[in-house]
């Protein structure tokens, strides 16, 4: 495969929202057949990725329309967000696809469903222990176990096992290990996406190099970030094709669908 181009002018811009639109027709259009929803064996990996993919699309818009107000700093901080979604979707759908099972996407929306509300609730405790200088004699851990009773039984150490597979770190060796091309280690697209993550944390939590950034004129300076919204749209794209690779593993209709998705992308992302 050659090289993804990235090549920052309107007209490249246009080229790449009109297929991201042509992708999320053939997307929409399947995933909102009943039958589909029923039928499928990925029912967890298909409501965890209708979600992910539905929150990728609209911050990929939004980046796209922060470069005409030339918002760059905002697209930096949304840009960032993005490509964590990303990562998720990428995980569920390749491991999902790999395994034929749908654990994955049991994991996601049930046992981080819980990590989060245990995250949650200490955060109000400690919150509070500060503001009211009280020390709280809430028990977080025993509170979440039982709002969420279907992890009776369920050891800490297991919930910690299956949810830190969602990290960063866990993402990025398990699809380096188990795809190459389009998303892999020797992938532009994804290899050209990491490089530039942990660069962006300073955007979302207010670094001093983000903000030096707005303040000396140097983010004109930085190349790799201009290229956002092209590779928002990228993606996206990506996003939704492989889903509907995904689920064209039941039906060959839709991996017609799905293949059709694949070409538009291909298109649009080679030189």
């Amino acid at each position: 495969m050659r090289k993804y181009s990235y090549v920052s002018s309107q007209g490249r811009l246009v080229e790449l929202q009109e297929a991201n639109d042509a992708i999320a027709f053939l997307w929409i259009t399947t995933i909102s057949e009943k039958h589909v929803q029923d039928k499928t064996q990925y029912k967890e990996s298909f409501s965890a990725l209708v979600g992910l993919l539905t929150a990728i699309n609209g911050m990929a818009d939004v980046i796209t329309d922060l470069k005409e107000e030339h918002q760059r700093y905002s697209s930096v901080v949304l840009y960032r967000s993005l490509i964590e979604h990303f990562l998720k979707s990428t995980y569920i759908t390749v491991k999902a696809g790999s395994e034929r099972s749908d654990q994955v996407g049991f994991d996601y929306n049930w046992y981080c469903r819980y990590t989060e509300a245990l995250q949650y609730g200490k955060g109000i405790k400690e919150s509070l222990e500060l503001t009211h200088k009280v020390k709280s004699k809430m028990n977080i851990k025993r509170i979440a176990r039982e709002y969420f009773d279907y992890m009776e039984g369920v050891s800490e150490r297991k919930i910690d096992k299956l949810t830190s597979s969602f990290s960063y770190k866990n993402i990025i060796r398990y699809i380096s290990s188990h795809k190459s091309g389009i998303v892999g280690k020797d992938s532009p697209l994804f290899s050209d996406m990491i490089k530039i993550y942990p660069s962006l944390s300073s955007y979302v939590h207010g670094g001093v190099s983000a903000v030096s950034d707005m303040n000396f004129k140097s983010f004109d300076d930085k190349n790799y970030l201009h290229d956002i919204p092209e590779s928002s749209l990228l993606l996206c794209m990506f996003s939704k094709a492989s889903m509907l690779s995904l689920l064209g593993l039941e039906s060959k209709n839709i991996s017609e669908v799905g293949k059709k998705a694949s070409e538009i992308f291909l298109s649009v992302a080679e030189d």
